[in-house]
Formats: C-alpha cells, structure tokens, sequence
C-alpha cells in the first residue's frame, strides 16, 4: 500500500510540470508529461522503499521523516535558522521506532529532552 503523503504527491507534481510548462511557454505532449510524472512518482517511491527497510517503520512514517529529512536539510543549506538548526539525529523510542530531534523540535510529542545518541 502506498502512503498517503506519498500518493497526494502525485498532484502535487503534475501541479508543478503545468507551472514549468507555463512558465516555458511550452506545452508538453501528453506521453512526455505522463512519462515524467511517473518516473518521477517511480523514483520516490523507491527511495521511500529504500529508507522504509532501514528505518524498519511504516511506509507512512518513512514518508513524513523524509519529509523532515528533507526540509531540515533545506533549512540548514538556506541558512535560515543557522543557530537554531544544527542536525537531526535519528532516535529510538518504544513507541516511534526513529524519531528525528534537533534542539527543541520533536516529532509525535516525543520530549525534546529524549537521549540522542551519536
């Protein structure tokens, strides 16, 4: 079963060809727009896979800490909060196999006091 988060992208990304396309003035064909979009949809899901079977949690939960992955990784190379972004680091709870925590922020209402190891 594919995850929500990683089903609603589909949109999302066909959102953005249409957006490119505008902005190209260009209309794409319909087969070169499909064939993007789907090997687009095709390599995120196996990257999803991928990390699924070395985080050992849910599809669903792998797809949201790529997300956090990703959006910390875009924060931290922005430099938009370069004092208060330094590094997610993965961590394990009983209940939430990997939890990403980096000084203050929590996922799942974890304590932001929970013990990283490094």
């Amino acid at each position: 079963m594919v995850p929500d988060v990683l089903a609603n992208a589909g949109g999302v990304v066909a959102s953005y060809f249409e957006w490119a396309q505008d902005l190209q003035g260009y209309l794409w064909e319909p087969e070169l727009f499909h064939d993007r979009l789907e090997k687009t949809l095709r390599e995120a899901f196996n990257y999803i896979w991928t990390r699924h079977l070395q985080l050992e949690v849910t599809l669903r939960e792998t797809a949201i800490a790529v997300g956090v992955e990703r959006i910390a990784e875009a924060t931290e190379l922005r430099g938009l909060f370069p004092d208060r972004v330094r590094r997610y680091v993965p961590v394990r709870h009983a209940t939430f196999t990997q939890c990403f925590v980096a000084e203050g922020i929590v996922c799942r209402g974890h304590s932001p006091h929970a013990s990283v190891t490094t």
